[in-house]
């Protein structure tokens, strides 16, 4: 995926692919997949590795797969998000957005969301408290990441200016990994984003850490977290060394998204052309068109009724 980023994200400009192109918007029940020679560079790097994983799937469960969920910390321009999205449709699978604002959470926010329960039970908040301010690092062999979320009751909110793409160290010894993220904490704590904070102190108060990542358990990294955070908050943190955590929150949600009838209309696609219909994964009948149908008539009423009121 770096790699691809680097490369050109435009699809080529030749009357083909752009009659194509106009051809999916008008009909996107279809599902059509993009014609390889219609596909940027960027996404001919990726589709292989996605080409690869599917078949993976699909030849475990010995059916067809239609949909998919993209678990990715990829958030100031959408890079990695946009390019992943485009090679799964060239591959015949329907990207499902588990937020419509997925850009501003990523799959770290996901994690917290989904391991908060499961963490050591967090100060209750009294009446009029401020919300309780957690720090996520996440630490692997060669990248790190790190953001802050606030905590009111079971409710996780992003402080979305402090949620970025992770810092990739191509080769890195642990040295300079570690200075790294030692500078990243020092700063966030000198320099907390008031704008974003319910509670602007200075320097920062952390309430919870949370370290998840491959790497977690790592000695220095243990060494790092006790001169620049303290041993109340390092002896206390909530560790994950799972590297699956993230993708099972943002299955799980996907799934959610995936039982609400204005999903089904949008995405399943005409019957006879459905990828559902050459599954046993998903459930699909000849009448489900007009099922969906009548979904879509009460919804269209419903939003009639809310717009202009009863007409009695």
């Amino acid at each position: 995926m770096a790699n691809a980023s680097l490369l050109s994200h435009d699809r080529p400009d030749t009357y083909f692919c752009n009659a194509f192109s106009s051809l999916q918007d008008e009909l996107p029940e279809l599902n059509l997949p993009t014609p390889t020679n219609c596909l940027s560079p960027a996404v001919l790097a990726v589709r292989p590795l996605l080409s690869s994983l599917k078949e993976a799937v699909e030849s475990s469960y010995g059916t067809n797969i239609c949909f998919a969920s993209i678990v990715l910390d990829d958030v100031p321009f959408g890079l990695y998000q946009s390019t992943a999205a485009a090679a799964l449709r060239s591959i015949g699978l329907v990207p499902v957005e588990i937020h419509p604002e997925h850009r501003a959470l990523s799959a770290t926010s996901f994690y917290v969301r989904s391991q908060l329960p499961l963490m050591a039970r967090l100060p209750k908040l009294l009446r009029d408290e401020e919300p309780l301010t957690v720090l996520a690092v996440n630490y692997e062999p060669s990248s790190f990441n790190t953001a802050l979320f606030q905590v009111e009751d079971d409710l996780v909110g992003p402080v979305r200016s402090t949620i970025t793409s992770p810092t990739v160290i191509p080769n890195a010894n642990g040295f300079t990994q570690l200075s790294a993220l030692q500078s990243r904490l020092r700063h966030l704590i000198a320099s907390p984003p008031y704008d974003d904070l319910w509670n602007s102190a200075s320097p920062l108060h952390i309430d919870k850490l949370v370290l998840f990542g491959e790497s977690t358990r790592d000695l220095s990294l243990h060494s790092l977290l006790l001169s620049v955070l303290g041993a109340n908050l390092t002896e206390e943190a909530y560790v994950d060394d799972s590297p699956f955590t993230a993708a099972r929150a943002v299955a799980e949600r996907a799934i959610e998204v995936m039982h609400d009838p204005y999903f089904q209309m949008k995405d399943r696609g005409w019957w006879p052309f459905a990828c559902q219909c050459r599954s046993g994964l998903y459930l699909t009948s000849w009448w489900d068109p007009f099922e969906m149908g009548r979904y879509e008539l009460r919804f269209a009423v419903e939003d009639w009724v809310r717009s202009w009121g009863w007409p009695w």
